[in-house]
């Protein structure tokens, strides 16, 4: 009884921060919840070892927390626009006029990266993030066997 009360208030008070920021409108918090609770119960396995291949676990755990984490920090889908974006911030640099009167070189408007270039790089990430999404769930669906 005592022990169920200060594990409970031990959870309260490590889920207060991620359960304070939570809000209902948009999937990127389910995701956070997911994440810490995926994150936990890595921990756990490794600390307590009471499961066949807790190690094992744990690792595929903590890989389905990182993609909770990188899907919903938008990691998956800024990679493929990196290229894009420094494309463009190197032409817009090179054209824009330098301080003190010095000015820029001279770039023509077809060096500018392209609006379909930006599309295509959209459309990646698009897919690279539903990837996975699908890699997320298939995890989460197959926890059951964690315990078996």
């Amino acid at each position: 009884m005592i022990r169920d009360l200060i594990h409970g208030l031990q959870n309260l008070w490590a889920w207060l921060p991620v359960i304070w920021k939570d809000r209902d409108w948009d999937y990127h918090f389910l995701l956070r919840l997911i994440e810490f609770k995926l994150e936990k119960m890595a921990r756990h396995f490794l600390e307590h070892n009471l499961i066949m291949d807790a190690e094992k676990i744990a690792a595929e755990a903590r890989r389905a927390a990182y993609l909770a984490h990188a899907i919903s920090e938008g990691q998956i889908e800024d990679r493929y626009f990196d290229a894009w974006r420094e494309a463009w911030w190197a032409w817009e640099w090179v054209r824009t006029p330098l301080p003190r009167n010095l000015t820029g070189y001279s770039v023509a408007e077809q060096d500018k990266p392209s609006v379909e270039a930006m599309t295509r790089a959209g459309q990646a990430g698009d897919l690279a993030q539903h990837a996975a999404m699908i890699e997320l769930c298939q995890t989460l669906m197959l926890m059951e066997r964690w315990w078996d």
